[in-house]
């Protein structure tokens, strides 16, 4: 019991934190206390997660300045947005928050597998990274063009095709051109456009493979259906589990689902050549896919052994195994 408080009384934390840190619309100065006289370790407060992610981690002394990004003089260039002309004074309206412990009355509480990355483990440094948003911005903009393929052998959507499915995604100073590059980099590798083909299913088929990924021997009239960032919401225990799986293939026989391929796109800047930190970063979805695995059976409804789960890393051409 102590343990869930507690656990709730954080996440209520790092929520304040968040709002704070991304609803500033043009500047964000936060203040912090300096080090306590006989601090020994950074404490488990919002300011120590700060001072861990944009600092050295070490003691705080007053008047340092710990991190600084940006333009400091922007006020000066920024036009006004409201009329200066004075107003009446109000008397200030009292805000009344609800306590940190407050329970839900009615409901679920609802889970995203995205959630899951990394298990218990969270990078707050990696979450607080000031560059994070332009990351995003490129991996929405992937997903987005993944999401345009049905099967490679059908073709590659165009150039005008990835523009449109990226302009509400970017603003006018992303380099597009150097993302749709990238992107048919990503499609040229070999094992990207296998994971992506029709052709792959069929031949192993043909040989009889048992693989959950195609079709096994007793597979009589075999048919594979894709959905592309397919939603879901499913029922776990106490909760709702909903988010949307990049591509689930369904192996059909006739029209009984026998089995299911999950993909996952991920553009994180991994390398063969490091199979250590590959391991790491497939470890560290591993989460996050065995819940889309617990989705995807719900959906389909198929026993869990009978769907795989497969990572593509993007930028290397990696296709990962997931179990």
């Amino acid at each position: 019991m102590f343990a869930a408080q507690e656990r709730r009384r954080v996440e209520e934390s790092l929520c304040v934190l968040y709002v704070a840190l991304t609803r500033a619309a043009h500047a964000l100065e936060i203040v912090v206390a300096p080090s306590a006289e006989r601090e020994q370790n950074l404490p488990g407060t919002l300011a120590g997660v700060l001072r861990a992610a944009l600092g050295s981690g070490g003691r705080l002394e007053p008047q340092t300045v710990v991190h600084e990004s940006g333009d400091p003089a922007w006020h000066e260039k920024a036009r006004p947005r409201f009329s200066a002309a004075p107003r009446d004074r109000a008397e200030p309206s009292p805000v009344r928050l609800a306590p940190s412990d407050a329970r839900p009355t009615r409901g679920l509480d609802r889970r995203s597998p995205s959630q899951l990355e990394g298990g218990a483990v969270v990078q707050l440094a990696q979450r607080l990274r000031i560059d994070a948003g332009q990351a995003l911005d490129r991996g929405s903009v992937l997903h987005a063009w993944f999401e345009l393929i049905e099967w490679l052998d059908d073709g590659e959507p165009d150039d005008d095709a990835l523009r449109r499915a990226a302009a509400p995604l970017v603003g006018k100073a992303a380099d597009l051109p150097g993302l749709i590059r990238q992107f048919r980099e990503a499609l040229a590798r070999p094992a990207v456009r296998e994971a992506l083909s029709r052709t792959t299913y069929q031949r192993a088929a043909r040989r009889g493979s048992g693989s959950r990924v195609h079709a096994p021997s007793t597979v009589r009239r075999p048919a594979w259906t894709v959905f592309r960032e397919c939603p879901f919401a499913v029922r776990e225990g106490d909760a709702i589990l909903n988010g949307k799986m990049d591509r689930l293939v369904v192996l059909l026989d006739g029209e009984r689902a026998v089995g299911a391929d999950v993909i996952d796109f991920k553009t994180d800047a991994v390398s063969a050549e490091d199979p250590e930190a590959l391991a790491a970063r497939v470890a560290w979805y591993r989460p996050q896919l065995a819940a889309y695995r617990r989705a995807a059976a719900s959906l389909v409804r198929l026993e869990a052994e009978k769907i795989s789960t497969r990572l593509i890393f993007t930028e290397p051409g990696l296709v990962m195994s997931v179990d």
